[in-house]
């Protein structure tokens, strides 16, 4: 009876308890699977989305009109394309799953992008029924935005339902300067406050990482980028200024030798029956003039090919200037030294100078000296002058017995020796051409900011924008970085070096994004609320995700892409709420140590003995460690897509299996059906040049398969013909030798118990990350291990990377205009 009770109590009682947990755990693990399947869906979307951007980044030639605006939106099109279709949707209905995603944030180089929902006043367009001729200016499928006759925009009004369309047969540029009371005043307006407002998804426009810094008579504007490239705008003590460079300590570069300032030479004098000079010293006589009045005149390059011709350029002559004196041209575009100099009033050759105020010593006061040389000009001139000149001199023709043309020519007021600028960076020689240029600007423009900014501006100058102030008030969670110490953050030297991830600039600059990304992104998610029309079938407040250290690390030093998706249900009133960030390690926007490799020599019309390596590699070996020959780099993304990989390699006895007996004579590609020949170097086999008649090797038909046996090896084989080594930048598995800290190189080790990395920075020992290591210093360093001199290779390292980063920085961002229009 007893047994019977506990059945029944069983049955009645504990079996639908039973029940119920099994239901429920049923659906929390169902909900947890769905939550699983979404994180996994939307990482790999924004994933798809930043490989696009890559690749259009890498393979795609600049041309006019391209910008990275473009792939952005392409980017972002990939990654709305791929999440429609890993939901099981047709790309026809990806806009259905757009109603979960309030924003996507795109950065890059100098600021960035937010794809979000948001209204905007219509604009009236030109709507081309049929093709136009190519020598229309319009769009004939897109249209083109009405102007007015004050070209001021004119907008659909309010509650107009229809586009202003017109066809090819009337006069399109009349149409666009009708005014709306021309058209119809009922349908169109310039006020933005009548206009119809449309509601969609769109990149906002482009925001610069960018602040506002005000102290007495100083206000200026300063943009940021992700590396140490500055943009100053603005004024200080009544006059305007406007500098763009890249910040270091200018102490650590030394320049020794004389700088080439362009002079012209004087026209003859013409003068009054009174002995007046009516007309001298003008430049014209070495400018020249096109056909529609414009200025021409001689690059360095066509001055080099005067000289060789016996030509036209004794028109012009180079002042040699001294690196001490060099500054006043640089800075100010000024020449003090020549100034009232009246005992150079009879020379028949004057330099250029750019202040009105200072006029020819030997004309009237109607005569005004032109400068036709910025001082980055006078920079990159005289390196390439003197690069010239140096290929002259070494040339096969050149005779030091007969007499040379350019030692005749190539003559200025002050001597003929041109020499040749030497350059040091953290005492290592510059070598590359474009890195010096990048570092002899550097150095100035941070002694200017140092000298003008440095003394008067305070981290506490800051003037953050009104949301921002407001959050930080009553932002209990400290979402945004505050603006209070007395930090001068542009007085740049040893303490604050703008290079280095540790100097007080960096840190602000970083919270300047922080802080900008941060609210222009809760502004787009908190106007997604209030303005979405789609409904989504339940209540739910879409907010900006609080981000952790290591997610605001990615972004704030990496081209990336992020993502949000809110608000979908996933069963037991829970709503998935997630986002991904990917970084784009790949792109011609941005360069890192990590972006680059290096070898002892590279490849260019035959095949190199040499592999390429990561910085931190310890097989980056120094034959014979001859450590007077230079490292040379390569940046992996200008190659790395075009690497072959190699997949097999082919032995001559295919009744030897063994690898270790069996010749190898030639590895193949497999993919192309390629063959390169086989070399051995030390024991080991490598790729050698490509085999162009493979059926006609002299080790036999290599296409007969019969003769042959193939065994695995792969290989990658980079442009300048160079092979990736397998260990770092294949595979990753390699331990590091070197780690970049702070600007610089340095050795590293491993502690004894947990084999963690060290690096030794300054006498200390430090994790990667950062922080301080006080345990037992590690026994051993990766490079000793590898039989290395710390000081002889970290040399050696350190000056390929002082040459290559700055060499990618000078050729790439010249202008920066290009980047995001």
């Amino acid at each position: 009876m007893r047994f019977q009770s506990f059945a029944v109590i069983f049955i009645a009682i504990i079996l639908p308890i039973s029940m119920v947990l099994s239901y429920y755990i049923q659906m929390k693990s169902d909900t947890i699977s769905l939550e699983t399947k979404y994180e996994s869906k939307l990482n790999n979307a924004t994933y798809a989305a930043v490989s696009a951007y890559q690749m259009n980044s890498l393979n795609t030639q600049r041309v006019a009109g391209e910008s990275i605006l473009n792939y952005v939106e392409a980017s972002v099109n990939t990654f709305h394309t791929t999440l429609a279709t890993s939901m099981l949707q047709s790309n026809a209905s990806k806009n259905r799953f757009k109603s979960f995603i309030p924003a996507i944030l795109f950065t890059t180089y100098d600021g960035y992008y937010i794809y979000s929902p948001y209204k905007a006043a219509v604009p009236a367009v030109v709507q081309v029924k049929t093709p136009i001729s190519a020598t229309d200016t319009l769009a004939a499928d897109n249209g083109q935005t009405i102007l007015s006759a004050d070209k001021e925009v004119v907008y659909m009004k309010d509650g107009t339902n229809t586009d202003y369309r017109i066809d090819n047969s009337d006069t399109i540029n009349n149409k666009l300067r009708k005014t709306p009371s021309e058209i119809n005043d009922r349908d169109f307006t310039t006020k933005i406050e009548n206009a119809k407002m449309d509601y969609s998804y769109k990149l906002k426009p482009f925001i610069y990482y960018s602040c506002r810094y005000s102290k007495g008579n100083t206000d200026f504007v300063a943009s940021y980028s992700l590396d140490n490239y500055l943009t100053l705008y603005g004024q200080k003590d009544g006059k305007s200024f406007s500098k763009a460079g890249y910040g270091i300590d200018p102490n650590d570069v030394k320049i020794d030798g004389n700088f080439l300032v362009k002079t012209a030479k004087r026209e003859a004098e013409i003068k009054d029956s009174t002995g007046k000079i009516i007309r001298g010293a003008s430049l014209g006589s070495f400018l020249t003039y096109d056909n529609s009045g414009s200025i021409n005149i001689d690059s360095v390059d066509d001055y080099y090919n005067d000289i060789k011709n016996d030509g036209s350029s004794a028109n012009m002559k180079f002042e040699l200037v001294n690196k001490d004196d060099i500054k006043s041209y640089i800075d100010d575009y000024s020449h003090n030294s020549k100034k009232g100099d009246k005992s150079n009033i009879n020379n028949e050759y004057y330099y250029a100078q750019v202040d009105n105020n200072e006029y020819d010593l030997n004309a009237d006061t109607n005569t005004k000296l032109t400068r036709y040389q910025t001082g980055d000009n006078i920079i990159e001139d005289t390196i390439n002058l003197q690069e010239l000149f140096k290929k002259h001199k070494s040339g096969s023709g050149y005779d030091p017995e007969q007499e040379d043309p350019w030692d005749s020519k190539l003559i200025t007021l002050n001597g003929s020796d041109i020499g040749e600028l030497r350059v040091t960076y953290k005492d290592l020689e510059i070598t590359d051409p474009e890195a010096k240029k990048y570092y002899i600007k550097a150095k100035y423009f941070s002694e200017w900011v140092r000298d003008n900014l440095g003394n008067t501006i305070q981290e506490k100058d800051v003037k953050p924008n009104a949301e921002i102030q407001d959050a930080l008030s009553h932002d209990i969670q400290g979402n945004y970085d505050s603006f209070s110490s007395d930090t001068k953050i542009f007085y740049f030297d040893s303490n604050n070096d703008p290079s280095s991830e540790i100097s007080p600039f960096f840190t602000h600059k970083t919270s300047v994004i922080k802080n900008s990304i941060q609210q222009n992104l809760n502004a787009a998610i908190s106007n997604f609320n209030a303005d979405r029309q789609v409904e989504i079938g339940t209540e739910y407040t879409f907010r900006m995700p609080v981000l952790n250290s290591s997610d605001w690390d990615s972004i704030l030093n990496n081209v990336c892409m992020v993502s949000f998706m809110q608000g979908i249900p996933t069963g037991y009133n829970r709503i998935f709420n997630s986002y991904a960030i990917v970084k784009s390690t790949n792109n011609n926007t941005f360069v890192t140590p990590s972006n680059l490799y290096f070898t002892e020599e590279i490849g260019r019309e035959e095949q190199s003995e040499y592999d390429y390596h990561r910085l931190d590699c310890p097989k980056l070996d120094i034959k014979d460690k001859d450590y007077n020959k230079e490292l040379e780099g390569d940046r992996s993304a200008e190659f790395k897509y075009d690497a072959l990989r190699i997949n097999s390699l082919i032995k001559n006895d295919p009744t030897i299996i063994d690898d270790g007996n069996a010749p190898v004579i030639a590895f193949e590609d497999d993919t192309t059906h390629t063959f390169y020949e086989a070399n051995l170097k030390e024991s080991e086999w490598v790729i050698g040049k490509k085999i162009d008649k493979p059926e006609e090797y002299t080790a036999g038909n290599l296409n007969d398969t019969n003769k042959f046996v193939t065994g695995s090896l792969i290989k990658y084989l980079f442009d300048h013909q160079n092979i990736g080594c397998y260990d770092c930048i294949i595979s990753g598995n390699h331990d590091s030798c070197v780690q970049y800290y702070a600007g610089n190189l340095w050795p590293t080790g491993k502690t004894k118990d947990t084999k963690e990395l060290l690096m030794e920075y300054n006498g200390a020992w430090y994790y990667l990350d950062g922080n301080k290591y006080t345990g037992t210093p590690p026994e051993r360093r990766v490079l000793e291990e590898y039989g290395f001199s710390v000081a002889g290779e970290l040399a050696k390292r350190r000056q390929a990377l002082f040459n290559m980063l700055g060499k990618f920085k000078e050729t790439q961002y010249k202008s920066n205009d290009y980047i995001n229009r």
